[in-house]
């Protein structure tokens, strides 16, 4: 799952939006390609598209929203899901401005320092916890002479266990934060004319 970010309004684009072949999936495999390419090219000039997968856009979102206070509460939710949420052109720009006087004071990169190092923590927290998950798969799969059985196949209470380990894994080490993608998505805002976050 991802995060397509569409500009509302492209600024300072030198290529045209390809207008899509109502007949494209019928079209032959050149003619796709062909289309596919072009939007491409499109989608390359900054204000038309951003993308992040979930891992990605989860801290980004989060250090936008926290950090310039540009985004209402009652719209902060949105940024979570793909509902098609506009942020006006005007709250783009202020984006843009205070992610790069972040990004100039240095903030930006102790934030990422700090959560990239929490992050390397949770990690290793976490394959700590995978060789506990596996020594207590192989001592279960001993046990029931059956190499194939998968935890939700184990009796009840070697499944409590199993899952009670699993739980303290913490997702958050799945989530990086880098400088370069923020960067990357002030300058997005900067000329999107306005975005779509769906």
């Amino acid at each position: 799952m991802g995060f397509d970010i569409i500009g509302l309004n492209p600024k300072n684009l030198h290529l045209k939006e390809p207008e899509e072949p109502d007949n494209l999936w019928n079209l032959p495999e050149e003619k796709q390609n062909e289309y596919f390419n072009k939007r491409a090219e499109y989608t390359s000039q900054s204000g038309t598209y951003f993308r992040n997968n979930v891992w990605w856009w989860r801290p980004l979102a989060h250090y936008v929203l926290t950090h310039t206070k540009v985004i209402d509460e009652d719209k902060k939710k949105s940024w979570s899901y793909n509902d098609h949420c506009i942020v006006e052109d005007e709250e783009a720009i202020q984006i843009a401005k205070q992610l790069r006087y972040l990004i100039d004071k240095g903030h930006t990169k102790r934030f990422s320092a700090e959560w990239e190092a929490r992050r390397k923590t949770l990690e290793l927290h976490n394959d700590k916890i995978e060789k506990e998950l596996d020594n207590h798969v192989k001592d279960v799969q001993r046990k029931m002479n059956d190499s194939n059985l998968a935890p939700k196949d184990f009796p009840k209470e070697d499944y409590d266990k199993w899952e009670k380990i699993y739980r303290r894994r913490n997702s958050d080490a799945n989530y990086p934060f880098s400088i370069k993608n923020v960067e990357e998505f002030a300058k997005f805002c900067e000329n999107s004319g306005g975005f779509s976050i769906g």
